[in-house]
């Protein structure tokens, strides 16, 4: 039990925000799950928290914060609220959250959490030392993994698919190497060269050389890895936008 991960999607604890969002659940039932789970032997626990939601402040981050804190849990993933054109929010004409309101969130969160002893291995996720997400290290490490039921994805054999509602895989367009390169420059681990090469062919190092150059004070290359500072993970888009050929930014 104390191996498998259980994680729980609480979001926020405070219940205005939660309602706002069109969450069933409560801050107290989120609580009692935890409590609930502990009590079954499960210690290995993880929750979600979102910020940058719609009214929300950085006083309300920080409350969410401190209590996952008091919970001391050993795994916490915490994303910034992305609003698509297709979604609720999107068609609802929800405005995304101030960006100089979501940096300073984002930068008090981390500031918060790795004085408290977490480390920040992946642009949204912490854990307590050695405590990291052995599902998620899949994704970005590059290694294939399963996908059960509708709605689901997986990849094998380096192929992407999603599981419809009829329960059929259904393979999707996959960019292996970018892939690659973009997940694992998530994470504090970085790409392994050596296998990169091996497996795709080619040297990233030695194809985006510009890139690396242009971005050279976030970059390190250290016992056969490239990846990135915690500063250089926090622009990862802005970098794999310039990695991307010419054609595929019209």
């Amino acid at each position: 039990r104390s191996v498998n991960r259980i994680s729980m999607g609480v979001q926020t604890f405070d219940d205005r925000l939660l309602k706002s969002i069109g969450r069933r659940h409560s801050a107290q039932k989120a609580r009692e799950a935890v409590e609930i789970l502990r009590r079954a032997g499960f210690e290995n626990l993880s929750i979600d928290l979102i910020f940058g939601l719609p009214g929300q402040t950085l006083k309300d981050v920080e409350r969410d914060v401190m209590e996952f804190l008091q919970m001391d849990l050993p795994h916490l993933s915490i994303y910034s609220l992305q609003i698509e054109p297709e979604s609720v929010f999107g068609k609802q004409g929800v405005h995304p959250c101030d960006e100089d309101l979501e940096a300073d969130m984002f930068e008090w969160i981390i500031r918060t959490l790795k004085e408290s002893g977490y480390e920040h291995y992946e642009i949204s996720s912490f854990a307590k030392p050695g405590r990291y997400s052995q599902h998620n290290l899949a994704y970005w490490q590059d290694r294939d993994f399963f996908g059960f039921g509708p709605g689901a994805s997986g990849r094998e054999q380096g192929q992407r698919y999603h599981i419809d509602s009829r329960g059929q895989r259904i393979p999707e367009e996959t960019d292996g190497p970018f892939e690659a390169l973009m997940m694992g420059l998530r994470t504090q681990f970085g790409v392994d060269l050596s296998s990169f090469r091996e497996k795709y062919g080619w040297d990233p190092g030695r194809r985006y050389a510009d890139v690396i150059k242009r971005y050279a004070p976030h970059f390190c290359e250290q016992d056969g890895r490239l990846f990135l500072d915690e500063n250089g993970r926090e622009i990862l888009n802005t970098i794999l936008v310039d990695m991307l050929p010419e054609e595929s930014c019209e």
